[in-house]
């Protein structure tokens, strides 16, 4: 349930050395290491849960036992992580009180799956957002006291999330899903330079289908969603984003 975002370079490392070494890698197969529901955003320019060296958010050394990462693709994949923008308030590295690290409610911070609290231990708390902060002003408790605010880094009054997002221009001139109404699949159609990630999100919030690296034309099975309205969520590799109402019928 964590948000890692903004950071120059790789976010997180799981150690891969050769065969029959205890290493993090064998911990992952054997299932002592789970990397669960947490939003690995904008790392560089990295986009997409593989290892392409241009998009990839995992990179593989040459000693690696596992050489294309399946494991930990398979992995990260099937445990709800994603790579879909938090919708951070604001993010700024100079001391001029524009930094504001809280979530907005429409983005994945909110919307996707949450990893279950750890039963019987107090430490954790549960709650409805993923990461450090919540999208209310009185829950960015680092506010007072930290060298962040002290030296003027955080904003010193509440200002409203966006919808759209930060740093995003629209995309959605440069898409169209059809048919629509549809059933059982539809259609992405793209004139935007470049692949693009997509969510498909319930009324409630939920995110039911994710797929990546969708090309300029391709097809979207959608045969598992009952019948109703429910949103798809592009985003590219910049972080730009459309939101397009779907019918399923």
């Amino acid at each position: 349930n964590s948000i890692l975002t903004e950071q120059k370079g790789k976010l997180i490392e799981v150690q891969d050395k050769a065969a029959g070494i205890n290493d993090a890698y064998a911990k992952l197969v054997a299932g002592d290491l789970k990397i669960l529901n947490n939003v690995f955003y904008r790392p560089g320019m990295s986009a997409t849960v593989n290892v392409d060296a241009a998009t990839g958010i995992i990179r593989v050394s040459g000693s690696a036992e596992d050489a294309t990462a399946t494991a930990l693709v398979n992995h990260l994949n099937t445990n709800n992580n994603t790579t879909f923008s938090p919708y951070l308030v604001a993010v700024d590295r100079e001391q001029n009180e524009q930094l504001d690290p809280r979530v907005c409610a429409v983005g994945s911070a909110y919307t996707t799956p949450m990893a279950t609290v750890p039963a019987g231990d107090a430490f954790f708390t549960a709650v409805n957002y993923k990461g450090a902060f919540s999208e209310n002003w009185s829950d960015l408790w680092i506010r007072e006291w930290t060298a962040l605010d002290r030296n003027n880094h955080l904003v010193n009054a509440p200002v409203a999330c966006t919808t759209t997002g930060t740093n995003d221009m629209d995309l959605s001139n440069y898409i169209r899903i059809y048919p629509n109404p549809a059933r059982d699949m539809f259609m992405v159609s793209s004139s935007f330079e470049g692949n693009l990630n997509m969510e498909i999100i319930d009324m409630t919030g939920r995110v039911l289908v994710q797929q990546f690296d969708l090309n300029n034309t391709e097809s979207v099975q959608i045969n598992t969603l009952a019948k109703g309205m429910y949103l798809v969520k592009f985003r590219n590799a910049e972080g730009n984003t459309s939101i397009n109402k779907l019918i399923v019928e």
